[in-house]
């Protein structure tokens, strides 16, 4: 990435809980100082997770009533889920940056789960698989790098229980079990292994990270691919 006429896209995945905000900002400065990032400066954009809380003209918190009411707001929640997500990535189109989750995350790993627990029908399956497809028709939706954050399903939901958040109290470990499956199935296929960075999350706090390796693989990562040119 050496001309200014070029983005990146890194996108963390993994669980709820696992630290994905957290271990962005942490990468961020490490990143920009890699030489092959020289002058790329990165644009975090986390989950919109204050929107979810006050959405749409009641301010309703759509998060909540998602976990607590899965059958009623499901598929409301997802449809919000994409359209915010669209309109950050879309305002951000033409620069570098580090994102929370995509669209495929979505398609691969929630919509699935909800339609196995029967939270969302079989018509609203359909139309939230159309919906992501046409979203992963737009360029800049999809991300050149996935970093994947490992946990076992057991240690993010003890981490959930700690961080306390009241729109997580009805998360269960099944829950969790089930998305852990899903991502598993996911970040290990065909189409995600020469795009995916694994990072063991299991016993490692934040502070424990080796940020600075972590960066070399990323960048070594970009080299097999060409980058982006801006829209």
């Amino acid at each position: 990435m050496s001309s200014t006429n070029q983005t990146l896209h890194v996108c963390v995945e993994g669980a709820i809980g696992v630290g994905k905000s957290t271990f962005l900002l942490g990468i961020k400065p490490f990143l920009e100082k890699e030489p092959g990032f020289k002058n790329t400066t990165f644009t975090w954009l986390p989950e919109p997770v204050a929107e979810w809380k006050s959405y749409g003209r009641n301010k309703v918190n759509l998060l909540k009533l998602m976990y607590d009411l899965p059958e009623d707001f499901s598929f409301e929640f997802q449809i919000a889920a994409l359209s915010s997500k669209i309109r950050q990535l879309k305002q951000f189109a033409n620069r570098s940056k580090l994102t929370e989750r995509s669209i495929l995350a979505q398609l691969k790993v929630f919509v699935p789960v909800l339609r196995e627990n029967e939270a969302i029908s079989d018509l609203q399956l359909e139309l939230l698989e159309e919906m992501c497809e046409i979203g992963l028709e737009i360029p800049y939706m999809n991300p050149d790098i996935y970093i994947y954050l490992y946990a076992e399903p057991e240690v993010v939901f003890d981490r959930i229980k700690s961080r306390g958040r009241i729109e997580e109290k009805n998360i269960t470990l099944f829950y969790l079990q089930q998305l852990h499956e899903k991502y598993e199935q996911w970040m290990w296929s065909e189409e995600m292994i020469n795009k995916c960075i694994v990072v063991d999350m299991n016993k490692k706090g934040h502070v424990d990270l080796d940020f600075e390796k972590i960066s070399q693989q990323i960048e070594r990562h970009n080299q097999l691919y060409i980058p982006k040119l801006l829209l």
